[in-house]
């Protein structure tokens, strides 16, 4: 089993499983291989991303081998993603933010993977609200990504935007405009389930009869 082979496994598994298999696969990076040396490197800067949303690396660390990964000619989008999922499960906004600008523009989609890239859109949106950024900012990301679930979400097999659902219902009062918009293009019941949906469609009413 390659490196590649044993990143893989280990994204399918947990705990120390997980860091055991990411451990080994760091360490077949020093046997003798044909992939080229950006491909070496952008398998380590992706394992220490998952180690770090782990615990077992520091997250500065793993940022540092990623956006020198992404500053190179050729590179790939795979670090910054894992990181911003490490980042996220952190909740190091900073880590988040820094991850998916790595990501290079239509680096996924060119890859028929349009998924990733709208969660690269949630996990930046997510961190942009939960930072307090610049509103505008936020309405920009949150528009973009609800259109793509809009368009795209149902024939792509997009991930439900869990985590955006939640940083709107907790954020301040402008993110019911954006819930609503959310609310509006997708069908509530079909991607969260009738819990998540009755929740979003309570904290609506209740806007709509204070007249806010």
């Amino acid at each position: 089993m390659n490196s590649w082979e044993m990143f893989e496994r280990a994204l399918l598994r947990s705990g120390s499983e997980r860091i055991e298999l990411l451990n080994d696969a760091e360490t077949a990076l020093g046997w003798p291989t044909e992939a080229s040396d950006i491909e070496v490197d952008v398998l380590r800067a992706s394992i220490a991303s998952v180690l770090a949303g782990d615990g077992q690396v520091a997250p500065e660390s793993a940022r540092d081998l990623v956006v020198s990964v992404s500053s190179r000619q050729g590179s790939s989008g795979w670090p910054g993603f894992y990181l911003a999922e490490a980042g996220n499960q952190l909740g190091r906004n900073d880590i988040v933010l820094d991850a998916v600008s790595s990501v290079s523009p239509g680096f996924f989609e060119a890859r028929d993977l349009k998924w990733r890239s709208a969660r690269c859109d949630e996990l930046r949106a997510v961190a942009l609200i939960r930072s307090g950024a610049e509103w505008k900012t936020v309405v920009e990301v949150v528009t973009r990504l609800v259109s793509a679930f809009a368009n795209f979400g149902e024939s792509d097999d997009f991930a439900p935007p869990s985590d955006l659902v939640h940083a709107l219902l907790e954020g301040p009062p402008e993110a019911i405009e954006l819930l609503n918009q959310l609310a509006l293009s997708i069908d509530l019941d079909l991607w969260f389930g009738a819990e998540i949906a009755a929740r979003v469609e309570e904290v609506l009413g209740r806007r709509m009869e204070s007249g806010d």
